[in-house]
């Protein structure tokens, strides 16, 4: 993944030429005893807590988080990860939105994506080739590539010429040396590929539904289901579309759709425990589809931010609460209306009186479960939606029979100039580019009903989950041909339109 060494000043380009100890941005953290001896250090947005150690020759840190105790080996390029403590990390490294487990060791010619690793795996991509004879089969055996939504558990060990595939779960203890395809279970040892659905083939469709609805609401975020869509059927009911379904792809028997509807309804009754709902198979073409219909009609949700208003709804004499939190927000909101951010610092601030924390996390699920019993507005979106991002974009968007303001498209305007001249322009020059389709069609894919898209709100503000928005990244570089930092410049739909269209 390439630097945005182009954008840089002329003196911070000859300092990096020079092979500057380090360059370290306002917004990143390094605790007093990290120790950096590396050259060609960058650190982007990013914290490195106590004890940790940087060496070696070209690392970067962008928007991550190093834990202490930690050893970090150029070149090296961590890019919106978290490292917990004690891990080893480097020299040939690349790990993108990941997680990194304690006492992990990445070293040697390494890629991950978009996963997790569990605590004391090894991922060494190297040989020791001055030791034995080798085929040539086997010289060719470097390098270890983990792709997008693999789940590692403890003490995994992938040597030279492991490749996973989207989608696989190691189990713990296992050696893999061999490419692995998307989608498995591996598991044993020596490892073998079972398939994702394995404890759900002997089952019959009533006993995997129950299946999938005990397993609960996080069971329907499994990436063999592929992107899903979403739309309004009627002002009552919701379709969810998964066109890439593993079941049509040979990668699951036809149990997983069972399963899955089950966890829907697991994932509804935990979201809107106040609005009966039913989870229907639906026959939509090709493609594998749910009916979500809901016995009363949907509000439009409010997606938690710092900036959003809040009032409380109801009665102000009725403070009863169930909780110290609870009892703090809804006496701070029956004092005025404020937004989110002044929420917390007040509530925040009574948490410390009682030598208690509070963090923002606990009160955005407190505020949320306020929200179903209808005591604060406007309705806040449940968290537990995330894990369907296109259905968390459609509800917070216009809900059926609402006018929905017409959409009138603006005529291109032809920009020159470098890339970094137009994003000194006005905002007026860049809300007249229209998105190009094959930006408007990722999009669409991810979020579902792109009526409802913003494309001056930011990537990271299309709320979508930790793995959905790596899946973002990760196709807007494949199809688009921009890289991760580029997408940090131009950080919104209509400012990487204007990027792609102007010339280099």
């Amino acid at each position: 993944m390439a630097l945005p060494v182009r954008e840089w000043a002329q003196e911070l380009r000859q300092l990096w030429a020079m092979g500057a100890i380090y360059l370290v941005d306002g917004a990143s953290h390094i605790a007093s005893s990290v120790r950096i001896k590396g050259r060609r250090v960058l650190i982007s947005r990013s914290r490195v807590e106590e004890f940790s150690i940087i060496e070696g020759d070209g690392v970067a840190l962008i928007d991550s988080e190093v834990r202490g105790h930690a050893v970090l080996s150029g070149p090296l390029l961590l890019e919106g990860t978290q490292l917990d403590p004690q891990a080893v990390i480097g020299p040939m490294v690349v790990v993108e939105q990941s997680y990194l487990a304690p006492f992990v060791k990445l070293q040697r010619t390494v890629r991950v994506r978009a996963s997790s690793i569990g605590a004391h795996s090894a991922l060494e991509g190297g040989n020791h080739v001055e030791r034995y004879p080798q085929a040539r089969s086997q010289r060719r055996g470097f390098g270890v590539e983990v792709e997008r939504q693999c789940w590692i558990g403890q003490h995994v060990s992938l040597s030279g010429g492991a490749r996973l595939g989207e989608g696989v779960v190691v189990a713990a203890h296992c050696a893999v040396s061999s490419d692995v395809g998307a989608h498995v279970i591996v598991a044993g040892n020596p490892a073998r590929a079972l398939p994702v659905d394995l404890h759900l083939r002997e089952l019959t469709p009533e006993q995997a539904r129950e299946a999938g609805s005990q397993q609960g609401a996080a069971a329907t975020r499994f990436p063999v289901y592929g992107a899903c869509t979403s739309r309004w059927d009627a002002a009552d009911a919701v379709v969810l579309s998964y066109p890439h379904h593993g079941s049509l792809r040979g990668l699951a028997g036809p149990t997983l759709i069972d399963f899955q509807q089950g966890a829907l309804e697991a994932l509804l009754a935990q979201a809107f425990p106040d609005n009966p709902s039913q989870v229907l198979r639906k026959k939509d073409g090709p493609e594998v589809a749910f009916e979500l219909r809901f016995a009363q009609r949907l509000p439009r949700y409010e997606k938690p931010s710092p900036a959003l208003t809040l009032s409380l709804a109801g009665a102000s004499g009725d403070l009863s609460a169930e909780s110290p939190v609870e009892q703090d927000l809804l006496e701070v909101l029956a004092e005025q209306s404020c937004d989110m951010e002044h929420l917390f610092s007040e509530c925040m601030a009574r948490a410390f009186e009682r030598e208690e924390i509070l963090g923002w996390a606990e009160l955005e699920g407190t505020l949320c479960l306020l929200s179903q019993r209808g005591r604060v507005r406007p309705p806040l979106l449940p968290p537990v939606l995330a894990s369907i991002p296109s259905l968390a974009q459609l509800l917070t968007g216009q809900s059926p029979g609402r006018p929905r303001a017409p959409v009138q498209e603006a005529a291109p305007i032809q920009e020159t100039g470098s890339r970094s001249e137009v994003l000194g322009r006005p905002r007026e020059h860049l809300s007249a580019t229209p998105l190009p389709p094959v930006l408007e069609q990722i999009l669409d894919e991810l979020l579902g009903d792109g009526r409802t898209l913003d494309p001056d709100v930011t990537f990271l503000g299309l709320g979508l989950d930790s793995f959905a928005f790596a899946h973002l990244i990760a196709t807007i570089e494949e199809r688009c041909g921009v890289t991760c930092p580029d997408l940090f410049s131009h950080n919104t739909p209509r400012k990487l339109a204007v990027a792609l269209a102007t010339p280099e």
